[in-house]
């Protein structure tokens, strides 16, 4: 496996032939994040695309529906291995966190231009537990009821309840958060990222 850097965002591209990073390092070509935010860019112009107010003739739509008909996915019939499946999945660029934070990001912003402000959905039942548990434990929550739910700009997230004086997380967890008794990676990797990102106390209470 060899390893380069994005010219354009500096992230980790990696390549499975050492003949591929030079054509990569020739080509200056950037990582598929970055290739991503080009091509939805070229494609919202629009007019720069050479077939721009053109339409295909009657004769060329006729010709090119019979050469769709004759060509078939290449895996008809065959269904990938689950290693394979996991292979692909671990390879997926957009599952990674860095890729989740900047689609997240970019939704906030979208939603905050068009409606204004952006005020998540929550959970009454959850503010009575997060009272209940903040009396019981000598904590000052701020939750979506009490001066709404506190926003990590940074990373996307609203949470359930905070406490800045303690530096204290608390999270409700309903049964969808857990699969087979276990947490699920998702809400497992938003953890680990408030973690780090606040250095506090992460508390996790079921409903």
């Amino acid at each position: 496996m060899f390893v380069r850097k994005c010219p354009n965002c500096g992230a980790d591209v990696e390549y499975a032939e050492k003949w591929l990073v030079n054509r990569a390092n020739r080509s200056k070509s950037v990582c598929i994040q970055c290739r991503g935010e080009k091509i939805r860019e070229a494609i919202g112009s629009g007019k720069n695309h050479h077939r721009w107010g053109k339409k295909h003739s009657a004769k060329t739509i006729t010709k090119m529906r019979a050469k769709r008909k004759l060509q078939f996915p290449p895996m008809l019939g065959m269904k990938h291995t689950l290693a394979t499946r996991r292979k692909m999945s671990k390879n997926n660029g957009m599952k990674k966190p860095d890729a989740r934070r900047k689609r997240r990001l970019a939704r906030i912003r979208e939603l905050q231009e068009k409606h204004g402000q952006v005020i998540p959905n929550y959970n009454p039942e959850a503010c009575e537990l997060i009272e209940e548990y903040g009396r019981k434990h000598g904590y000052n929550f701020q939750h979506a009821e009490n001066g709404g739910e506190f926003h990590i700009r940074e990373l996307g997230y609203w949470i359930d309840g905070y406490d800045a004086q303690q530096n204290v997380v608390i999270e409700v967890d309903e049964p969808h958060h857990y699969k087979n008794g276990r947490l699920r990676k998702k809400d497992a990797t938003r953890q680990q990222e408030i973690e780090e990102h606040l250095g506090c106390k992460f508390i996790r209470i079921k409903e």
